[in-house]
């Protein structure tokens, strides 16, 4: 009956089949085959697609791409084992109402921040272990912890996590931000090592970003200007830099100066 069809109709029809059906179509006759060689038959198919896929169809992608990536999608979803809904693992871990700040280091470790302290809890170590829970720093007398990030990053010579703890100290001085590197070697306690301390004049942190190269933060009030704001640490050898506004804001920011006290090399 396929035979008797007009090409144009029977391409009409492919375009409702999905890719297992196109898959077995092909296998039919010479005219299925043929008929399924039109780029429409495949660009529907890669569209109704649930499995897998890079993104598509585009114009510039041929029908052989587009048929070879739906083909290796649907190996991938008949293939891939049955999901569970059973809990593979939990693990539950006490927390004080002064705990604030959460962050996760290399998908294992979780650092907790509250008003004084740093806790870590390897995520990954089973109940009762003598480093499923450790205190890895204590604030100076005095101080309190404002705000906390920590940060990791995977590069080709190793992997580096640093945490950053705004802290600031009773009356008007200005907070300290300071960095730390985080020292984890298997079976060893976590290590916190102080690399370096930035004057800091805002109330919090706006966010730490990390790249294979250096670390990078942004502090200060919504109404200082965004140069003040923004301070770069070397990663490997702990140097920080500061960014030099253009010299026409200089005049209209003279409190630039406020930043002198950052453990820096200026960078232009």
């Amino acid at each position: 009956m396929l035979g008797r069809m007009p090409i144009d109709v029977v391409s009409r029809i492919f375009l409702q089949l999905d890719v297992i059906d196109l898959i077995r179509v092909q296998q039919v006759s010479k005219l299925c085959l043929e008929a399924i060689q039109e780029r429409a038959v495949w660009s529907a198919a890669y569209r109704r697609s649930s499995s897998p896929r890079p993104p598509g169809p585009f114009s510039w992608q041929s029908t052989a791409y587009l048929r070879t990536n739906l083909v290796a999608s649907e190996k991938v979803e008949r293939n891939w084992p049955p999901c569970t809904t059973s809990q593979l693992s939990s693990r539950s871990i006490t927390l004080s109402a002064l705990d604030h700040h959460f962050g996760l280091i290399l998908g294992r470790y979780l650092m907790v921040a509250g008003i004084e302290n740093v806790h870590c809890y390897d995520l990954d170590s089973a109940e009762g272990s003598d480093h499923r829970m450790q205190h890895v720093y204590h604030t100076p007398r005095g101080s309190k912890i404002a705000d906390f990030e920590c940060v990791d990053v995977t590069a080709a010579d190793g992997q580096f996590a640093f945490a950053i703890c705004l802290e600031r100290e009773d009356g008007p001085a200005a907070a300290t931000v300071k960095i730390s590197r985080i020292v984890i070697q298997e079976g060893m306690p976590v290590v916190f090592e102080l690399v370096l301390k930035i004057v800091h004049a805002g109330p919090k942190l706006f966010g730490v970003q990390i790249s294979p190269r250096a670390l990078v933060g942004k502090g200060g009030s919504d109404d200082q200007d965004g140069y003040n704001k923004i301070w770069v640490m070397d990663i490997r050898t702990y140097r920080a830099y500061k960014l030099s506004p253009p010299q026409t804001s200089v005049r209209n920011y003279p409190g630039m100066e406020r930043w002198s006290g950052i453990y820096t090399t200026h960078v232009c």
